[in-house]
């Protein structure tokens, strides 16, 4: 089989102006090295808010970051509502294997989401309060440097699933590995 060639910048800008976007308002970065194209949108690109789902087809071999607040916003809820299913659908062959889905924790049965946070700990195997912390609508993981053992692989492994099921369902809206929230304005 014949890998299809990513767009090139030009290309995914060309996208963005089909979709709508002022040319002057974006800025490309190539980093071959870790992240590929990077593209800034400014506010004077003037993104039109119904062609969100034009430019997300554009830009979806790039990282995207949005400067005005609100395009962010949408960019990213319509991002993660795309992601969902493939979320539900990775998590939920592990969880199953492991008899996590009868008895799932929702999130509308919690008073709040600090309340669900510490349901979802315990589902995964740890103690409440141990390795999640509630930020935004999302959720973040600490202490991950403390697993070095193939068992703690294999716990965080199924907390992961865990935290993947629940975003994939709608429970939340994503997680970060890596000690920063996920804030509710995140460029993707």
């Amino acid at each position: 089989m014949i890998d299809a060639v990513p767009p090139s910048s030009q290309q995914i800008v060309q996208k963005m102006v089909e979709c709508g976007v002022d040319r002057a308002g974006i800025v490309v970065t190539v980093d071959n090295e870790e992240v590929g194209i990077i593209i800034k949108v400014r506010r004077e690109a003037r993104v039109p808010a119904d062609r969100i789902a034009c430019i997300h087809q554009a830009t979806k071999t790039a990282a995207v970051f949005f400067d005005d607040p609100a395009v962010r916003d949408a960019y990213r809820r319509y991002a993660l509502d795309r992601s969902r299913p493939a979320l539900r659908a990775s998590a939920e062959p592990q969880l199953a294997k492991l008899g996590l889905i009868e008895g799932f924790p929702r999130r509308s049965a919690y008073a709040d989401g600090k309340a669900y946070v510490r349901a979802l700990e315990r589902h995964g195997g740890f103690p409440a309060g141990s390795i999640l912390d509630l930020a935004g609508e999302g959720v973040l993981v600490n202490n991950f440097k403390k697993f070095t053992s193939p068992a703690d692989f294999e716990q965080m492994t199924t907390m992961i699933a865990v935290l993947m099921y629940a975003t994939g369902i709608g429970d939340f809206d994503g997680m970060n590995l890596g000690g920063n929230a996920p804030a509710a304005s995140s460029g993707q």
